[in-house]
């Protein structure tokens, strides 16, 4: 992975290359109106009758998948597709800490769109800075069901602000998403910042501000969510780890 990682960087810097709003493309495109676009994919990769392409842009990798020959999936720049691994990663390494700490009541009077961290819930308080905290704004831009004429996926996109003196290094919240009768049915861990990820490295300096996904034409997207129970667009959130 280090060594395609490298290749990467390298052909980032030989080429001059396309710059791709991924908005524009849709399901069920050809793949060869893209390659027509965009050019040859840098990397295919072949898994039975799906196939995953990655192209480069000015400044970002993105891939997308096809099915005969046709875009299957809605394509994502290639950090937010890690990141979901991360994300899914973390999630089962604290999937016990989640289930003996979790106490539903004390979310069920929380639902709503946008947020500040110091109404959210601090449930491993072993992870979290406190004096940093009351200093971090984590707002909700979006958390709706996005692409529904086509491919309805669940998802959002999140900004944080650090009002701090001091540089955030890694940032994690739970997401708690409401049924129709107001009560929590479903979470979603996510890194927001982490300074040692191999693939997004990044602090988060004083008085900046960081979109979730950055790209603005793109989401986070949420698996396993059975979107006919959500009231859409509630959701709350807590940190479980600050520092």
């Amino acid at each position: 992975m280090k060594r395609l990682f490298s290749i990467f960087i390298i052909c980032l810097l030989s080429f001059n290359l396309f710059s791709v709003d991924l908005s524009k493309i849709k399901i069920g495109d050809s793949k060869a109106s893209l390659v027509k676009q965009y050019g040859t994919p840098f990397k295919e990769i072949k898994n039975g009758k799906f196939e995953y392409d990655v192209w480069l842009d000015k400044k970002d990798i993105w891939l997308a998948s096809f099915e005969d020959d046709k875009v299957a999936t809605q394509p994502m720049l290639l950090d937010e597709f890690l990141n979901t691994l991360l994300d899914l990663s973390n999630a089962f390494s604290d999937l016990g800490n989640s289930f003996s700490d979790w106490n539903a009541d004390d979310t069920s009077n929380s639902s709503t769109s946008s947020v500040s961290s110091t109404n959210a819930k601090t449930k491993s308080e072993v992870k979290i800075d406190k004096s940093l905290l009351k200093s971090i704004d984590i707002t909700v831009l979006e958390c709706k069901i996005f692409n529904k004429s086509y491919d309805p996926t669940p998802g959002y996109r999140l900004k944080v602000k650090n009002n701090s003196d001091k540089e955030i290094s890694k940032l994690r919240i739970v997401l708690y998403f409401y049924d129709k009768k107001g009560k929590v049915f479903f979470e979603n861990e996510c890194t927001l910042i982490d300074s040692e990820s191999y693939y997004n490295p990044k602090n988060l300096k004083p008085n900046y501000s960081t979109l979730v996904p950055e790209s603005s034409s793109s989401f986070r997207s949420v698996s396993g969510m059975d979107i006919e129970e959500w009231d859409e667009g509630k959701v709350s959130f807590e940190v479980i780890e600050l520092k």
